[in-house]
């Protein structure tokens, strides 16, 4: 998908050959997602990353607040251009319950019915959203507070250059 040109304009590999980057996941997920899977949700792409050990990259530098086009980019150790042999050590990250004697019967732990492998499998999977929407909420923070800070830069700019001309409009005018 990161190498087929015909959309290398939604995702590309970073300069350093070890991120992908997408430019715009609406437009992404309405176009591409449909291609290779079976769905065009984000967030769902977004969680199969992160099963496979793929993390976002905070990048505050490259990011726009104000865009809904907000680009995302992914890292994972062993995803890295043209490297294919490396692509064999990317697994799914196994979901194994934590104590499997508390279980009984075929009952999970949530009491769902299902096998307990599968209340695992949706948990984390919620643990996975609930992360990844953390990591988005802490990164809009930061572009938030930086933007904060140069807003108060400005303003004691303006502050001091209104003060200036207070001084000199007094000067002229006694």
């Amino acid at each position: 998908m990161v190498e087929d040109p015909s959309i290398q304009h939604l995702i590309s590999w970073a300069p350093s050959g070890d991120v992908f980057s997408v430019s715009n996941p609406t437009e992404f997920s309405k176009s591409v997602l449909p291609q290779y899977f079976k769905h065009n949700n984000w967030q769902s792409f977004v969680r199969q990353l992160n099963m496979y050990g793929f993390h976002k990259v905070n990048d505050m530098f490259h990011a726009n607040p104000t865009s809904e086009s907000q680009a995302w980019e992914f890292k994972h150790p062993d995803f890295r251009r043209g490297q294919l042999l490396a692509l064999q050590n990317i697994k799914r990250k196994s979901s194994k319950p934590a104590n499997p004697s508390n279980m009984k019967g075929n009952l999970g732990s949530s009491g769902t019915g299902q096998s307990p492998s599968a209340d695992t499998d949706t948990r984390d999977d919620r643990i996975d959203c609930l992360t990844t929407q953390m990591s988005e909420m802490m990164d809009r923070m930061r572009q938030m507070n930086e933007s904060y800070s140069l807003l108060y830069a400005e303003t004691v700019s303006c502050r001091m250059l209104q003060s200036k001309h207070q001084q000199v409009h007094s000067i002229i005018f006694i």
